[in-house]
């Protein structure tokens, strides 16, 4: 192994920041190419790749510029070996830390097997690596251990106060009970560390709620009997003492989003985020909230069972508290508040019943859902308004004497030695105040979008708050369903999970569309003039691939005679080609088309939704190695991840442009507001959304230097005008260049 202490710059004193910066940046870039070096000579087999070496010396240089790179690299560069070694020199040499995230458990799994290992037993068998994830993936003894025990004795009556015995079922079928035994038994053997994803037991996965860690009833580390063998907290030690940990985006947003500790020490610590062109809808999907109206009993009943928990605690375990009376007042102050919340929940729930329909209006066009009412950037009506504030409030003040409850409580339990069956009743109390926390918070959260927006005196603050609400209301349940999320996601990003981290690297396949990075750049908030990009191209010939576009006399998709023609093309097809995909935008056009396929090909088809994605590879294959034609059918999964090589895959078919839909609330509301603004929501949105899902779907096709086969994409609107500006020619340039032509 190469020594990286001796030319070591940071032992120059005398060199400003500015020089260290550089100084490291080219010894790094040395160093990570000898690496490359290194390791190309110890794979047998291995290509050396000048886009691979490209991004080695990028993500040396940025990682010594504490940076922010934004960097495109195409199918087949190695991105994943190239951003690695990139990183290496920094983590041998100064002790920093390295942070991988991604958006697939695919490519988690292909880091943590595959890559990480074989490439750290070459260049640097010393560094650990381990994967942080969220606690609901791993085993929680205690839970299980509690649940086997009153299973056993089928009674509660055993004196103790059991911190589970309010979520856990004491008649579980034998197959549940079975499962439990199995699961436990490997456990304190020592045959299973508790991560529920490497677990091999049978029946475990549709089980798992049974097995698994709860956040909001865990109590904690220090205060569970189990807390030192409890794997969740072992990995998390393990996570703070790594040096390379991966982790998924919808993981690494949550920790950041609420200051979570969860990946340790992070001042030195740098960040890839791989299929990074996920990240804004992972951070937008973080920020939804919603509340559910019709759950006011509920919150109710949840206030009963603290109020009993809390009684009984006085009455059992009064020696803990050293002001019982401050803590029964405590009770009492919070007891009208959540019954004031419960009351205005269920009146706004009854308001919403009866003038649903009045405020959301008749059917607009084909993309309105009737039981869906999605409101407009002008102010909400006075009549919802008024009970929506007045909800607001009763659940701001019952939050905040909420907090100050669980403060009391847990001030009165520091640094003091307390018995087991006082503990139990005290974690058994400390679980049930957080789920009731946990309804009034995620109330809080929905309604304080609401109460926000209200505050906007005018349409131009309206409109720049981008605020989106909507209203579901279930007619088959009367579940009524307030929503509410914002549309620009970049202050999150640049103010919650850039800055946590030392340098990043956002890297993807797809991170550019319609040829430039100013989509991605925009979603999250990236300033052009202070981060890098760079662009490196797929070394794969596509010129080895045809790609054809519907003529403009074919039905036009939304036209009732579409899902014939595009029938018609997949028999042809299947005449040059055996095995296929076909890329759908909605399941409803692929059930159509399936039904209206021959008999004798129908049997040739797998469904994405009959099977897993796994198992439909694995089907696909095996039809394939036995000589026959296979069709897969699918939808948005497919086009992206699908790594079909060779004879796997020949024919492509694309139903439908992939524009985003205007069925979901989101992109509704942001074209809406966008219009407003005088801004061409189908040029600024639509379309640069179109043409990466566009790349994605095609990019299917050539997955190896050796693939070839035909890619027909069965929308008319694909096809070229005569003006430039036209969008089909401008998501047709900004696709690999196939050989082209109309069919």
């Amino acid at each position: 192994m190469l020594n990286y202490q001796q030319d070591n710059v940071l032992q120059h004193h005398s060199l400003d920041a500015a020089e260290i910066k550089l100084a490291n940046a080219k010894l790094w870039q040395a160093q990570s190419q000898k690496l490359y070096t290194t390791l190309s000579q110890a794979i047998t087999g291995f290509k050396s790749r000048a886009g691979q070496q490209q991004i080695v010396e990028l993500c040396a240089n940025n990682s010594a510029q504490h940076g922010q790179l934004v960097v495109e690299a195409g199918t087949g560069v190695g991105k994943t070996f190239g951003y690695i070694l990139g990183h290496l020199p920094a983590i041998l040499q100064n002790e920093q830390r390295l942070l991988i995230s991604t958006n697939t458990i695919t490519l988690q799994n292909q880091l943590m097997e595959k890559d990480l290992p074989q490439l750290l037993a070459i260049l640097a068998p010393e560094l650990t690596y381990t994967i942080a994830k969220s606690g609901s993936r791993y085993l929680c003894p205690a839970k299980v251990r509690s649940m086997l025990t009153k299973t056993e004795k089928n009674t509660d009556a055993d004196g103790t106060d059991d911190m589970f015995d309010s979520t856990t079922p004491v008649n579980m079928s034998a197959a549940q009970l079975q499962c439990l035994k199995d699961v436990y038994t490997l456990f304190t053997e020592g045959n299973f560390a508790g991560d529920l994803d490497q677990l091999q037991v049978a029946n475990a996965p549709q089980y798992q709620k049974l097995l698994n860690r709860d956040q909001q009833r865990c109590p904690g580390q220090r205060r569970c009997s189990d807390g030192k063998q409890c794997p969740f907290y072992l990995q998390r030690e393990k996570i703070s003492k790594s040096d390379i940990v991966v982790t998924n985006h919808a993981f690494l947003v949550n920790v950041l989003m609420h200051d979570s500790s969860a990946f340790g020490d992070l001042t030195n610590t740098m960040l890839v985020l791989d299929e990074a062109h996920h990240l804004p809808k992972v951070i937008r999907d973080a920020n939804q909230a919603e509340l559910d109206l019709s759950q006011a009993p509920e919150i109710a009943d949840q206030f009963d069972k603290l109020e009993k928990a809390s009684h009984k605690l006085i009455k059992s375990q009064a020696a803990l508290f050293d002001d019982i009376n401050k803590f029964t007042t405590s009770i009492q102050r919070l007891k009208p508040a959540i019954t004031d919340f419960a009351e205005q929940l269920q009146q706004l729930h009854n308001h919403m019943s009866l003038n649903f329909m009045a405020y959301r209006g008749k059917k607009q066009n084909a993309f309105d859902d009737v039981e869906q009412w999605l409101m407009s950037y002008a102010p909400m009506p006075n009549s919802f308004v008024t009970p929506l504030l007045n909800l607001y409030q009763s659940c701001a003040t019952a939050r905040t004497y909420l907090e100050q409850l669980n403060g009391q409580f847990r001030q009165q339990l520091d640094n003091k030695d307390i018995p087991q069956t006082a503990e139990n009743a005290c974690n058994r109390w400390l679980q049930t105040s957080a789920n009731l926390f946990a309804m009034v918070a995620q109330a809080h959260h929905c309604l304080e979008y609401y109460y926000q927006f209200t505050n906007q005196q005018t349409e131009e603050q309206r409109l720049d708050i981008g605020i989106a609400r909507w209203v579901k209301n279930d007619a088959a349940t009367g579940k009524i369903t307030l929503l509410a999320n914002v549309i620009d996601v970049s202050q999150h990003f640049q103010m919650r999970i850039a800055p946590a981290f030392k340098s990043q690297v956002l890297t993807s396949a797809t991170l550019k569309t319609l040829g430039s990075f100013n989509h991605i750049n925009r979603q999250l908030g990236i300033n052009c003039q202070t981060s890098s990009h760079a662009d490196i191209p797929s070394d794969f010939n596509y010129q080895h691939a045809f790609l054809s576009w519907a003529p403009t006399n074919a039905p036009d998709p939304n036209n009732e005679h579409f899902v014939g023609y595009l029938t018609q093309q997949i028999i042809e097809l299947t005449q040059r080609h055996s095995a296929i995909l076909v890329i759908f935008t909605a399941h409803n056009m692929l059930e159509s088309t399936f039904n209206l396929m021959p008999t004798a090909l129908r049997q040739h088809i797998l469904c994405q939704d009959k099977r897993s994605k796994s198992e439909l590879i694995q089907e696909h294959k095996r039809r394939i190695n036995a000589g026959q034609t296979s069709i897969l059918f699918g939808v948005d999964s497919l086009s992206e991840g699908l790594d079909l090589q060779g004879k796997y895959l020949t024919g492509v078919v694309i139903a439908k442009l992939p524009f985003p839909s205007l069925s979901e609330p989101l992109i509704n509301y942001e074209k809406m507001t966008l219009d407003a603004r005088g801004i061409n929501s189908f040029a600024h949105m639509m379309v640069p959304e179109c043409s990466r899902k566009l790349i994605q779907s095609v990019g299917r096709l050539i997955r190896s230097e050796q693939d070839w086969g035909e890619v027909f994409i069965a929308d008319r609107r694909i096809q070229p005008r005569p003006y430039s500006n036209y969008y089909g020619n401008i998501l047709l340039n900004a696709l690999p260049i196939f050989q082209q032509g109309v069919r």
